[in-house]
């Protein structure tokens, strides 16, 4: 794989083209086109079955009622007393006139109503019948027809010679010791007309009950009796004291005929697509290529640094919209330059301010400590207590120089920092904790909770007598270590909620709560950093998020 892809690499645009229409045109268009071949295939296979079932079902049913209809002749013939009459007749001292003018008649009208009867036939054992070799045939014993042995089973009977041929005795208890049975022949185009309802590459056959073809249509190689070869489909059902209705495909012409048409179908897209690619590939060796060489060369000029480059106007396309998109990663590249630069100068900013907040309470903490000396001398313990708390708050905030400390001693600095508000706001400052106790080792950056703390007692009562409790809140969850700082003041607008937002992210606003996330976010990374939530005359809410990092020794 590793060298196909420097193979192809290392070929220039033109070469990448045909490379391209060979893999992703032609061979798509060779497997598209096998894809169909099978689909196609399935699908009309699986048509033709349904519909050889179809005609299959249409056939048997037309033969059914064909066949019925010639047997109800029979019923009816069956049942007549009166020709059963003429035939019991005994016609040596009387005329036979009568029966030949009434079986006449009869046979006639039930001809002219059936015009596929080729005849109608009496055989019969009362040798005073005159036998003329139209309607009235004698029955001798040792001389009977092919068809006799049949007749003799109960039922009706049909046999298939050259025609189809119906017989059925007369009624057997009152022929005065005579047989009679009436033989009804019908043309081979009473069948054969079913079968003409046939689709193309299709063919539908009709056999007696040992399978010899008696009436075909469509295919003339079938064997008699039949057999369904390998590249034939073949459907069939029996038909009851008829035989079998069968209906035959040509799957092999069937199949030459769908791949004939994939074919026809992968040249005609194969010369489209051809004609297609050519144009694709004149229009951009003459067009195309002059503009990607102009982009080319405008990518390196600013990639070479020179960022005030721009590319000139290459139209709305695709080459177009990169051209304006590298003039606009140039410009944005400038800008960001620029604000990393500011931003460089913004830390080094912070960090001479949090020196120069360093070096003061070096001061403070010496000049500290002798006025709690001075206090406890005239004693004045109010004022030791509260120079002593003051020197602890910046003692532990000097921390030897380090910007991190343990959580512990964070909340240590600002109970320190409390006692000296608590003593200025004699005790109307409260305040409360929850705290996990094995956060207490964990580190943390020094001075982000007392700046918060500080700004809940200036801007959260509106006098100074009111008491304001503050809850802090301090729990792990998701690796993340979370501080709360809650307080039941005044609360704050909406309006002035989103000011303090924006505030934040722009890096704006006053300097506590601004100086927190910053320090916050640029140590830690910018998925960490402080939050506020607040609703009026019901408090404020400020949230704190750090990693959880235990600290060492």
């Amino acid at each position: 794989m590793r060298k196909i892809e420097t193979w192809l690499g290392s070929l220039n645009i033109r070469k990448k083209l045909i490379a391209a229409y060979l893999l992703f045109g032609v061979l798509p268009l060779v497997m598209i086109t096998i894809y169909t071949y099978h689909n196609t295939r399935d699908y009309l296979l699986e048509r033709t079955q349904k519909d050889m079932t179809a005609s299959l079902k249409q056939l048997t049913y037309g033969i059914r009622e064909t066949v019925n209809g010639y047997y109800a002749i029979m019923d009816q013939l069956y049942i007549n007393r009166e020709l059963l009459n003429y035939l019991n007749t005994n016609y040596e001292n009387q005329s036979y006139e009568g029966l030949f003018y009434y079986t006449e008649g009869l046979f006639r009208n039930i001809m002219a109503l059936y015009p596929d009867i080729l005849s109608i036939s009496i055989y019969s054992t009362n040798e005073t019948i005159p036998e003329d070799s139209y309607y009235f045939y004698h029955l001798k014993e040792g001389q009977e027809p092919e068809w006799y042995q049949e007749v003799q089973k109960p039922g009706r009977t049909m046999v298939h010679e050259e025609s189809l041929i119906f017989l059925t005795k007369l009624n057997l208890y009152e022929t005065a010791g005579n047989t009679h049975i009436i033989k009804i022949e019908v043309s081979e185009h009473a069948v054969y007309q079913l079968l003409m309802n046939t689709s193309p590459g299709t063919a539908q056959l009709v056999t007696d009950t040992a399978g010899v073809v008696v009436s075909r249509y469509g295919e003339e190689g079938i064997a008699n009796p039949v057999t369904y070869p390998g590249p034939l489909m073949a459907v069939s059902e029996e038909i009851k004291d008829f035989g079998t209705a069968i209906v035959l495909a040509d799957k092999k012409s069937l199949l030459r005929e769908i791949r004939r048409s994939a074919i026809v179908i992968f040249f005609r897209c194969f010369v489209i697509s051809g004609i297609a690619f050519i144009c694709m590939y004149a229009y951009i060796t003459c067009f195309f290529r002059k503009r990607v060489e102009c982009v080319r060369e405008g990518i390196g000029t600013i990639g070479s640094g020179d960022l005030s480059h721009r590319l000139p106007a290459l139209g709305t396309d695709e080459i177009g919209e990169i051209a304006g998109w590298v003039n606009g990663l140039a410009e944005r590249l400038e800008l960001v330059i620029a604000a990393s630069y500011k931003k460089e100068l913004e830390i080094k900013r912070m960090e001479l301010e949090l020196l120069q907040e360093q070096i003061n309470p070096h001061f403070l903490y010496n000049s500290l400590a002798m006025l709690s000396a001075l206090a406890i001398q005239h004693g004045e313990e109010n004022v030791s207590d509260m120079a002593c708390s003051l020197s602890d708050f910046y003692r532990i905030s000097l921390n030897h120089g380090k910007k991190t400390l343990q959580i512990g001693e964070e909340i240590d600095l600002l109970k320190s920092y409390l006692k000296v508000q608590n003593a200025r706001f004699r005790d109307m400052v409260r305040m409360e904790f929850e705290i996990e106790e094995e956060l207490l080792t964990c580190e943390t950056l020094k001075l982000i909770l007392q700046p918060v703390v500080e700004n809940a007692i200036r801007h959260g009562r509106e006098r100074d007598q009111e008491l304001l409790v503050i809850l802090l809140r301090v729990f792990l969850q998701n690796d993340h270590i979370f501080f709360e700082i809650i307080d039941d003041g005044n609360g704050m607008h909406p309006e002035e909620v989103w000011k303090i937002h924006e505030d934040l992210k722009n890096g704006t606003g006053g300097f506590g709560l601004r100086n927190v996330n910053a320090r916050i976010r640029q140590s830690y990374g910018e998925e960490y950093g402080l939050s506020l939530e607040s609703e009026y005359e019901f408090g404020t809410k400020v949230t704190i998020e750090i990693p959880f990092i235990k600290m060492r020794g």
